[in-house]
């Protein structure tokens, strides 16, 4: 099932769809999986985000709203991006 959130009948955020999302119950942590095998393509870190490809930036985009709306309505998620770079600096998004 692909993983949606709702306020009501509005969508939060947007048509992007994340790999796994984690949820035992509404009272503990949530967490979001995005795999990619090379995360310096989807987020090069000597760019700034307008210059990503429009579909990195909706996913992008979509992570920070769903973060967002469900910081402030449930509770704060956590967000992964897993790649097999090892060489790669920490980067917030």
């Amino acid at each position: 099932m692909e993983p949606t959130i709702k306020n009501g009948r509005q969508l939060v955020g947007n048509q992007s769809k994340i790999d796994s999302v984690f949820c035992t119950d509404d009272e503990n942590l949530l967490e979001f999986v995005e795999c990619k095998s090379n995360i310096t393509i989807v987020m090069p870190s000597t760019l700034p985000i307008t210059e990503l490809s429009r579909r990195d930036r909706k996913k992008i985009d979509y992570l920070r709203l769903a973060y967002d709306y469900l910081s402030g309505n449930l509770c704060s998620p956590e967000i992964y991006i897993a790649c097999f770079n090892v060489d790669y600096d920490d980067s917030e998004i």
